[in-house]
């Protein structure tokens, strides 16, 4: 290992030959007793030196690497220890003729404000911790973080470009913009058309995540749209027929009213495209009238229909759209009456066979 170079302890510029060097305007020269008196007294002084980053750079190129053991006394504000400290770093392995340019980029950097420990880092080579501790022994307060981007920027770097002029915004639906969160297509349409949307905005494409300004529209924008009417819905169809029929057995009412085979009209009293209403009885004045309903569609399709669920009535079991012929019916039994006791069922199945 070579030799170092060093001054005397706590007497860095004491010996130095005053030819309009830098270290002729050292704080410490001509009060080294007071300099060497303590190590909080030598720092003071450093404090009060302009010279200090220039005092600083020369330990650097000076001592290179060596640990605390090879350095000694206060220089540029740092004692032995921090000096090998901040000398530590990835930084050290660069030229020794660069360290010192790079301390003195990093201090001015640090007065300036304005910069993260980062960019210092990235600028200088200096560790973020090396910087830190510079920043301690200067004194100063910790950098502000780097200017928030600008709406634009944060757009930008959350979007990308699409097919057909479509901008597709990418990540999480929203950002934060002066502590609010801020939606995507909020942002687009504030940065295109330069004012604040009036209620929703909503992307008129239809494409999923687009932000493209010009696709987009807010309620004004969507009141000066001339959307195209809406077919209005087919009402139910005309109803050509006022009655549907059925077929009543004949039967006895009451004790000597014989009622042969009937065809019963049932008036229809709403029409809708699916149903058919009609009055299944009329109580007259004892009550309001039964309705009953049939499947429109059915009853049309095929000229009648049955409904199996009426059993209090055989009249309206099967309906038709027509009145129904009778012929099919026996004459017998439905012009003469049964004897008493037998229904007309039984009659005309004696009779038919």
């Amino acid at each position: 290992m070579s030799t170092l170079v060093t001054n005397r302890r706590s007497r860095p510029h004491g010996d130095t030959d005053a030819a309009a060097h830098w270290s002729e305007r050292g704080a410490c020269v001509g009060q080294l007793a007071d300099f060497e008196s303590s190590e909080d007294a030598a720092k003071q002084t450093c404090n009060t030196c302009s010279v200090r980053t220039e005092c600083l750079a020369g330990a650097f190129a000076e001592e290179g690497n060596a640990s605390a053991a090879y350095r000694e006394g206060v220089r540029g504000g740092l004692n032995a220890a921090e000096r090998a400290a901040l000398a530590r770093g990835p930084q050290r392995r660069r030229p020794v003729g660069e360290l010192a340019g790079d301390a003195v980029l990093a201090e001015t950097m640090l007065r300036a404000g304005g910069h993260t420990l980062e960019a210092i880092a990235a600028a200088t080579g200096l560790s973020r911790m090396s910087l830190d501790r510079l920043r301690k022994v200067l004194r100063l307060p910790k950098n502000l973080p780097a200017p928030s981007p600008s709406p634009a920027e944060r757009f930008a770097s959350r979007t990308t470009p699409g097919e057909e002029g479509h901008v597709l915004w990418t990540g999480c639906a929203a950002v934060s913009l002066g502590g609010k969160e801020v939606s995507g297509l909020r942002l687009a349409f504030v940065l295109g058309y330069g004012r604040e949307p009036e209620g929703m905005v909503k992307a008129s494409c239809g494409v999923p995540r687009c932000v493209a300004w010009g696709h987009l529209t807010d309620r004004a924008i969507r009141r000066t749209i001339v959307r195209p009417r809406r077919k209005p819905r087919p009402g139910p169809a005309p109803c050509s027929y006022t009655h549907l029929y059925g077929i009543e057995p004949a039967h006895w009412e009451g004790e000597d009213e014989w009622v042969p085979t009937r065809v019963v009209a049932f008036p229809i009293t709403r029409a809708t495209p699916g149903l058919l209403f009609y009055v299944r009885r009329d109580h007259g004045d004892q009550g309001a009238p039964e309705i009953g309903c049939v499947d429109r569609r059915r009853i049309e399709l095929h000229g009648d229909i049955y409904m199996s669920s009426r059993s209090r009535w055989e009249a309206d079991s099967r309906l038709f759209l027509a009145p129904p012929s009778l012929d099919e019916h026996d004459p017998a039994t439905t012009l003469r009456p049964p004897a008493r006791g037998t229904s007309a069922t039984s009659t005309e199945t004696a009779a038919a066979a």
